[in-house]
């Protein structure tokens, strides 16, 4: 544990004492060193708030625009998070086309597909987040940036379908604080407090601390959600070619019957003749809560050794805790009784990891390089307890509570370590002036070890190790379009169980490749999009052996293709669009148990989202803006072997904001029309209904 649920005094300390103090004794007084070129490029006009971002930092970790990378990028700009004031990521990723939830809103396991495959690598500024709080605290984020298909040439073991990188907001040299407060229905209430600035008199400390507290009920009956996130970040730059960080965080989330056992199909997409569940049905009782407890460190520095190479590290020590009573349900043949089992769980996770690169630009014979040299380590470890008991049926159309569970039996008590070594090099050429050719390969090697305290015969180690290569080649024509393609590979860890204990070793790890194409347009201020075609394999997908049921083995495989299309659009002063339309067609096309042909779960062929804000630019009304879109997901299977199928739907947003002096206040509206959707299913036991109409109030000032 590394400052433990009792640190919250310990981090305000130490982000507004000793350890600003401490650099600022050592640099107060001196001249204010030359700021030191950034490695990552970030858009210029970022800052301003413009929903207009073009400047990428996850697609290639070296100088460069997102015109400069071979695969598709998507970024959602702060500009969007605040005018839609997104409190859940599954609000803002259904800016990015493509991106399909397959938790809802208002669950702590909030996972994705992208492009018709897992996309659950989640990242905070370019290292892997283990925490498993998936909601991210957006007041704390700038943009989110996600790159999509295969990505293992730069961020190591990862599923094919992309990774989500969430970029925090950075200490600025300048004073500033803003508050923010929100009352919605369901009796939602947010209170947010930002504030950043210089430390010493020459400006090379600065400072941020954000503070964010979260408490509401739901439309989903007796289940309640509150959070504490407390942030704090330093940065300092101790000469004119040396960069540190800082940065500590705690965020706690309680879930009080929290709402991840969903509804049954049965009712809700299907059997509507007969009966017809309401959606703020919750079939939990009140021991049925969760608790995540995360706090970590980290640190940075950046050091430009010449005009040609550019050293940056990252070290973060990160410690998780939950532990919570779920139910899993399942109805029985009468389509009445639900079936309730429980499982306690308790779950401590620590993890180590460092990033280490090497950046260099230089020229050979003519030629531009920039060139990528990296070493990534982490070790994670967990002690995990398993409990399941008995509990007793209930009926789904006239519910009657208050069951206790009985006969608790432990089912698993294991410790896991997972170690991992990766070396990686990257270099984009500049072969012409409108020709780059990017290649990259990276070597991921690993080693599990579990051991198990209940289960006889669990107590094994195994080991892998995987290459990962990458290339693609950029063509610029003019300085603001460019036609790109790229072959990408992925490779997923296969952390199972019961394979080490049948077979002594790890399956092999899961592996992707993609083959992409498209065109990009970045005419700067006004227009930046993307048009990908693509298609993705699978293989070694874990599927079931014929010879025992009971077994899996690594030979099934699947395939997605389709094409993409992502707009932001500025076109007038104050007046932003963002347009994105997906058509995916994901599809098993190998494998023992799931029927060749099936379509993935929670996966719409057809997805597209429209939004367009303005603010008036001049006159009395001055500042005045409003806004509208359109979200559309089509119909989808709600679990492989495609029993059931959730129907398509429509969601309309709206706000209305305006600036006063100092403030700023906002009402916005999610599902406006009050539409009765399903975001995502877990299996035909489990199905989540979206939230109706809702709405929050927003006052904010800013010092």
């Amino acid at each position: 544990m590394l400052l433990g649920r009792n640190g919250w005094l310990a981090i305000s300390v130490m982000v507004g004492g000793g350890l600003m103090n401490a650099v600022q004794a050592a640099t107060d007084g001196a001249d204010a060193p030359a700021a030191l070129s950034e490695v990552t490029i970030t858009s210029a006009r970022e800052g301003q708030h413009d929903a207009y971002v073009s400047g990428d930092s996850v697609g290639l970790r070296v100088p460069g625009s997102i015109l400069d990378v071979p695969q598709s990028v998507e970024v959602v700009s702060q500009k969007i998070l605040d005018e839609q004031r997104v409190v859940y990521p599954n609000v803002a990723l259904r800016n990015v086309s493509g991106v399909s939830a397959t938790q809802p809103s208002y669950s702590p396991f909030q996972s994705y597909t992208m492009r018709g495959f897992n996309a659950n690598n989640f990242y905070t500024d370019g290292l892997l987040d283990i925490g498993l709080d998936r909601t991210y605290w957006l007041g704390n984020i700038e943009r989110i940036e996600v790159l999509k298909g295969p990505a293992s040439v730069l961020y190591g073991g990862g599923n094919a379908g992309g990774i989500i990188d969430y970029v925090t907001k950075k200490p600025q040299d300048v004073q500033q604080l803003h508050a923010l407060a929100s009352l919605g229905n369901y009796d939602y209430k947010q209170l947010l407090v930002d504030t950043t600035g210089p430390v010493n008199a020459s400006r090379s400390v600065t400072y941020r601390v954000i503070a964010d507290l979260q408490d509401g009920a739901s439309f989903i009956d007796s289940f309640k959600n509150r959070g504490h996130f407390l942030s704090g970040a330093m940065h300092a730059v101790l000469t004119p070619d040396t960069q540190l960080d800082f940065r500590a965080q705690l965020r706690q989330r309680i879930q009080n019957q929290f709402g991840r056992v969903g509804l049954p199909a049965y009712g809700t997409v299907i059997g509507l003749n007969d009966v017809r569940l309401p959606i703020s049905r919750n079939f939990n009782e009140p021991f049925a809560s969760r608790t995540n407890f995360e706090d970590f460190l980290e640190a940075g520095v950046t050091h430009r050794v010449n005009d040609v190479w550019t050293l940056k590290s990252q070290f973060r020590a990160t410690y998780f805790y939950y532990s919570q009573g779920r139910i899993s349900p399942k109805l029985l043949a009468d389509n009445r009784t639900l079936q309730r089992d429980v499982f306690f769980i308790d779950a401590h996770e620590q993890d180590y990891r460092m990033n280490s690169m090497a950046i260099g630009q230089f020229d050979t014979l003519g030629i531009k390089h920039r060139a990528l040299l990296g070493v990534e380590l982490s070790r994670h470890h967990i002690a995990y307890d398993d409990t399941t008991a008995d509990l007793a049926s209930i009926n789904i159309v006239n519910p009657v509570h208050g069951a206790s569970p009985t006969n608790y039996q432990l089912r698993n008590r294991q410790l896991s370590d997972y170690d991992t070594v990766g070396v990686y090099a990257q270099d984009v050429v500049t072969l012409l002036p409108q020709l780059d050719v990017v290649a990259g390969m990276r070597y991921d090697y690993s080693a599990r070890g579990v051991l198990d305290r209940v289960m006889a015969g669990v107590d094994q180690s195994a080991y892998n190790g995987r290459v990962s290569p990458r290339a693609g080649v950029v063509y610029r024509p003019v300085t603001w379009a460019a036609w790109y393609a790229n072959y990408s590979t992925s490779f997923v860890p296969v952390n199972d169980v019961t394979s080490l204990r049948t077979e002594g070793v790890l399956f092999a790890p899961e592996r992707g490749q993609q083959y992409e194409t498209g065109v990009k347009f970045d005419v700067a201020p006004h227009v930046m999009s993307t048009l990908a075609i693509y298609q993705i394999k699978r293989k070694d997908v874990l599927t079931t052996n014929p010879v025992d049921p009971t077994e899996e083995i690594a030979v099934g495989e699947q395939r997605s293709r389709g094409v993409e299309w992502d707009v932001t659009w500025v076109v007038q002063p104050g007046w932003n669009v963002l347009a994105s339309y997906a058509f995916t067609d994901s599809k098993v096309t190998k494998d023992n148990a799931i029927p060749v042909g099936n379509h993935a779960a929670n996966v719409p062929m057809q997805s597209g989202r429209l939004w367009t804000s303005y603010a008036i630019q001049s006159g009395p009304a001055r500042g005045l803006r409003v806004g509208a879109g359109l979200y559309h997901a089509g119909r989808r299977y709600g679990d492989a072997a495609n029993s059931f199928v959730m129907p398509g739907y429509t969601t309309v947003d709206a706000l209305i904001s305006y600036p006063w002096r100092r403030y700023r206040f906002g009402v916005n509206f999610d599902n406006l029309l009050n539409e009765r959707y399903f975001e995502a299913a877990a299996s035909k036991n489990s199905v989540f209904p979206g939230a109706p109409l809702t709405v929050m109030g927003t006052v904010e000032a800013f010092f």
